[in-house]
Parts: C-alpha cells; structure tokens; sequence
C-alpha cells in the first residue's frame, strides 16, 4: 500500500491566473500583428501609386522625346503626340488619364502647357508642367521636349 501524502501539483486559481495573463498577451500579439498588417498594406498602396506617377512621367517623357509634333486640344482635352512609328492620344480627365486605351488612375490638378518658353492653352506644345493627386498628396513635375529647326520655322509663318 502506498502512504496517503500530499502531491505536487497547480492550484485551481494558479492554473486560472496563468490562463487569463496568457490570454492577455495573445490578444497584444494579434492586436499589434492586425497594425503591422495595416501599415504594411498602406505602404504597398503608397508604394504602387508612386511607382505608377513613376511609370506616367517616364512614358510621358520617352513620348515627348521621341515627338516629331505635339498638340494640345483644349475643347477635347486631348493631347495628340505623333511620332515617325504611331500617333498616341492621352486624353486627360479629371478623375484618370487616358493613353491610347490604358487607363492610369489619379486625380489631374492642373496642366500648364508651353511653346518654347510662353504659355499656351492650345495648339502646339513643347513643355507642359503636371500637377497630379494621389492619396491626398501633391505630385508635380514638367516634361519638355527640344524644338527643331521645323518647329521654328513653323512659328515664325504663324
């Protein structure tokens, strides 16, 4: 027979008092894990709206660059761009962009066009200053491109 003695183990209230203390730090863990997950996500959106101005910017320069003429519509509100391979439109509106059929998603502030050096609201364009929003923040840049010896000459007959 085996002497009646006391046993080593945990109190009821021990064990209870263990369970609520680490019920308490799984909650902590999740609730900081659901705010990482949350700024980790906002850093992606933010990430991938910059990279899009990014990618608009770049084309709209290459496009610029590779111009033989360019022309502001005000009534449409169409820039033409004709170059030796294609002619490519980007019709402006203000909730996106339009070029050709891609659609690039951000709020038009504002577009100053120019012909070399003055302002123009319509016609032939060799410069224009961009003014973009996305996610309440301000985006601005100006794409130019070198006006040849045609160009002038075009002017100076104007």
């Amino acid at each position: 027979m085996k002497p009646y003695g006391k046993i080593n183990a945990f109190t009821l209230s021990e064990v209870l008092v263990v369970l609520v203390i680490t019920s308490i730090v799984v909650g902590i863990a999740f609730a900081v894990l659901n705010l990482v997950t949350l700024q980790l996500n906002a850093i992606r959106t933010t990430y991938a709206r910059s990279t899009e101005v990014a990618k608009f910017k770049q084309r709209l320069l290459y496009d610029f660059d590779a111009a033989s003429t360019v022309v502001w519509d005000l009534e449409h509100q169409h820039l033409e761009i004709t170059t030796p391979s294609q002619h490519i439109t980007y019709e402006v509106l203000p909730d996106y962009v339009l070029r050709d059929s891609d659609t690039l998603s951000f709020k038009v502030k504002h577009i100053d066009f120019y012909y070399q050096g003055d302002t123009v609201k319509e016609g032939s364009v060799d410069g224009m200053n961009v003014a973009l929003e996305m996610a309440k923040k301000h985006v601005q840049f100006f794409v130019s491109r070198r006006s040849g010896a045609r160009d002038t000459i075009e002017r100076l007959w104007e």
